[in-house]
């Protein structure tokens, strides 16, 4: 664009207006001042300040602001020729026709031009009319313009339309001078750009090339253009003619160029663009943690991925963005139709993409399974649905606040990444039973220490049946009891089964010795565990680690749970009792995988579980720890309402907790670092199964080690950890390492 209508865009609006008013006010002044009358009514007077100058400054201020086209270059033509046209009579024809004859070449040229263009797809095919075309086009743009037909109007009247040029032709030709000199020079345009603030300039990064239901727009960027997934929101112009907010989120080089991915957001409020320009924000700046923080709805921190097809309302299937930082455990959140579900990370898996050619695509995919909604409780309400695919993947603040607390609960372990306590009621629902699992070393005797004091701490009688040695000395500042039958009648024990077992014609003898034997010894048993039933003291200790794995282990388990399960049943105590069973594999073992084949074996093992199961019914509740599910009762394990499990290898134990926490869960299992669990059941205050961090405390790593707990047993053989109840005992000294 070149001439007066390129300079006159730029052109300041108080600019303009000075410039059309003061010329107004300059010609009516002129007119006055040498005609008396504020418009002069002579005819060739009229001629020149109505039909030329006046045409002049209005249309080079006003119609042609921009630049002059052929309509224009029609409208001006059309006008000069209505105004000279009743002039012929009694203007010099020479001139008359000089001047009407170039007015009709202008209206010529811009006619053909306006016609040939309103038609151009159906008749503008051949050169010669394309020819014709730019011709007219290029005469009616020239001469067509305000400046130049009335001028010549103007100049032609001065010349020869008056008889004898007065004050008023003479001023106006001054005025005509001075007007058309101020364009040249720039001076408008100078004075513009003292007015106008400093220009802000449009930069286009891109060109939406499809939208992505929902929300998802991809873009063809401009050279040069990368995305890494932390860039400030950027102005989409979509074709509803609505400016959106959108947020980059990754970049990638494809054959038919660089492509790049936003997430659609609000509208920006500002003027709309051509549909489908990528801008970067001018007037509207947003920031990056702002746009997320809306699109959330404050749930989320950071834009992690984008759900996938595949996704399922048990399983979540998401692609990550390039470096987006991610662990298994990790807390993530996703907004649906009902309400912001929040998912944990269980699995990761490579994906590639082929684009066509030898271009292939490869990403990350995470899978994870949902833990439910968060509610104002502080617990995950289970959710009904799942979120659109496109729909955006965020991280959970690492603040995310705890809830409000009952003072009986116990605290887990917090959700990974967050501040978030896992709790949950134990005590009130401690004879729904509780099951423990995990590998040696994962951290679950440990966390059964933490429950146990708990229980002990709300006043629950707790009995633990211990096979490890580990508890008396890390519970000993709670001053245990000890419910132990001593070594001497232990060892007799053994002796009177092996006796029974091995003795001839049926060991009817030997039977009737170890009946008696039995009933002696149940009547020691029942009168330690009324002594603590009735006693201050909250737990009790009962060790059997010098008949582990033996026959007499099942005697002895199923005679102290046969006991307590009477004195419950006559309500000898008013508080609940917990019986928490270290390595249950041993005294609660799946009946195929006993090492016991004969039928009073497996009857004792049958008898240990129904009284189990029974005690529900009384308030005494179990505490199941195990490594692996397979060597336990499946009765005891299905009976337990609670699950935690730690890091799980063997296939047994994965396939059983498949049908406890899902297959998702599960498989996740042996990845699980050490400290890590998942938990899901009655008194966890999540529908779904979730995974949580037990807090590493060093002075319990500390413990351990199997020398300090050595040290530790040496100094709680005194009085100091011993109740009323305690029998001699000598500590062996060939005590292994727990498992």
């Amino acid at each position: 664009m070149t001439g007066s209508g390129a300079r006159l865009t730029h052109l300041h609006p108080v600019v303009r207006g000075v410039l059309l008013v003061g010329s107004l006010l300059v010609l009516v002044s002129i007119s006055w001042a040498t005609t008396g009358e504020p418009l002069p009514k002579d005819e060739s007077d009229v001629l020149l300040v109505q039909s030329s100058l006046l045409l002049v400054v209005l249309a080079t201020l006003v119609s042609e602001r921009f630049f002059t086209g052929p309509g224009d270059a029609f409208l001006n033509s059309l006008s000069a020729l209505l105004t000279v046209l009743p002039q012929g009579p009694t203007a010099p024809r020479t001139a008359w026709w000089s001047l009407i004859g170039f007015l009709f070449v202008v209206f010529v040229a811009a006619l053909v031009s306006l016609l040939l263009q309103a038609g151009t797809s159906e008749r503008a095919t051949k050169p010669w009319v394309l020819r014709i075309q730019a011709a007219c086009f290029q005469v009616s743009s020239t001469l067509g313009r305000a400046r130049v037909v009335f001028s010549a109007v103007f100049l032609t009247a001065i010349a020869f339309f008056v008889d004898k040029p007065g004050p008023l032709e003479t001023s106006l030709l001054v005025f005509w001078g001075c007007y058309l000199v101020l364009w040249p020079l720039g001076i408008p345009q100078l004075v513009s750009r003292f007015l106008r603030k400093p220009e802000k300039r449009v930069v286009a990064v891109g060109y939406v090339s499809r939208v992505d239901s929902p929300n998802l727009a991809r873009a063809s960027l401009a050279q040069g253009t990368v995305w890494v997934g932390r860039e400030e929101p950027l102005v989409v112009h979509l074709p509803d003619g609505v400016p959106r907010w959108g947020l980059p989120l990754m970049s990638e080089n494809r054959a038919d160029g660089l492509l790049g991915t936003l997430l659609l957001g609000d509208g920006t409020g500002t003027q709309p663009l051509a549909a489908g320009l990528v801008v970067a924000p001018i007037d509207v700046v947003k920031a990056r943690g702002e746009f997320i923080a809306d699109q959330s709805e404050g749930h989320g921190a950071d834009i992690l991925g984008l759900v996938r097809e595949g996704s399922l309302s048990t399983r979540l299937r998401f692609e990550l963005l390039p470096g987006a930082p991610l662990t298994l455990g990790q807390l993530v959140v996703v907004g649906t139709e009902v309400g912001w579900i929040y998912y944990q990370i269980v699995e990761g898996e490579t994906s590639e993409e082929p684009f066509g050619g030898s271009l292939n695509y490869g990403s990350q995919i995470a899978t994870a399974v949902p833990i439910g909604v968060l509610t104002d409780a502080g617990t995950f309400e289970r959710a009904g649905w799942l979120p659109k695919i496109n729909a955006p993947v965020y991280t959970v603040d690492s603040n995310l606040a705890n809830h409000a607390t009952e003072a009986a609960e116990f605290s887990l372990g917090v959700v990974p990444g967050t501040e978030l306590s896992l709790r949950g009621s134990f005590v009130a629902h401690l004879e729904s039973h509780t099951a423990i699992l995990g590998a040696t070393g994962s951290g679950k005797t440990e966390f059964a220490f933490d429950l146990i004091r708990h229980a002990v701490d709300q006043g629950v009688k707790v009995v633990c049946i211990d096979l490890t040695s580990q508890y008396r000395p890390r519970l000993n500042d709670l001053s245990p009891v000890q419910l132990t039958i001593d070594d001497a009648k232990a060892a007799d024990l053994g002796a009177k089964l092996f006796d029974a077992e091995t003795g001839t014609y049926g060991a009817g003898a030997e039977k009737k010795v170890l009946h008696d034997f039995a009933a002696g010894l149940r009547v020691d048993v029942e009168a330690r565990l009324s002594r603590f039933l009735d006693g201050d003291a909250n737990l009790a200790l009962i060790e059997l680690r010098e008949i582990a794995n033996t026959k007499a282990t099942l005697w002895l388990t199923e005679m102290y749970l046969s006991t307590l399960l009477n004195l419950a049943k006559e309500g000898l105590s008013s508080k609940k009792v917990l019986v928490v069973v270290e390595e249950a594999h041993t005294v609660m073992p799946e009946a195929g995988f006993a090492g016991l084949g004969d039928f009073d074996s497996k009857g004792t093992i049958a008898k240990i579980t129904q009284i189990a199961l029974q005690g529900r019914k009384y308030g005494v509740g179990l505490l199941v720890l195990a490594q692996r599910t397979a060597t336990v009762s499946k009765s005891v394990l299905t009976q337990c309402n609670t699950v935690i499990s730690f890091a799980c290898v063997d296939d047994t134990s994965i396939n059983f907790l498949r049908n406890v926490f899902g297959s998702g869960v599960a498989e996740s299992l042996p990845g699980l670092r050490k400290l890590r669990a998942v938990a899901h059941g009655q008194w966890i205050r999540s529908e779904l199964p979730i995974t949580f961090d037990v807090p590493f405390d060093q002075d319990k790593a500390a413990m351990t080690d199997w020398q300090s707990q050595i040290a530790s047993r040496s100094s709680s053989d005194g009085h100091a950890g011993r109740g009323i109840l305690d029998a001699p005992e000598a500590v062996a000294e060939d005590d292994e390492p727990p498992f």
